[in-house]
């Protein structure tokens, strides 16, 4: 049952993101998304790499939103 519960929480977590990410909303991911932070971009271009910490991470999603007139998010808020 535990485990039931934590992948409810963490699957909120994962919903909260997406919303506040997609609405620009740096408030709420300042407080989900610790400072310690890897963020993995895969593929093949030219931003493909890992971001360490919060900084680095919210300066890549803003490269996402900038280099693609806003139309690119991460698949995982698709």
């Amino acid at each position: 049952m535990a485990d039931v519960t934590l992948r409810n929480q963490n699957s909120e977590l994962v919903r909260r993101g997406c919303a506040a990410f997609n609405s620009g909303d740096m408030d709420t991911l300042t407080q989900i998304i610790d400072e310690s932070c890897t963020w993995h971009t895969p593929g093949k271009s030219p931003i493909v790499r890992d971001y360490e910490g919060r900084e680095a991470t919210f300066g890549q999603f803003g490269r996402y939103g900038g280099e693609t007139t806003g139309l690119s998010r991460p698949t995982f808020c698709m």
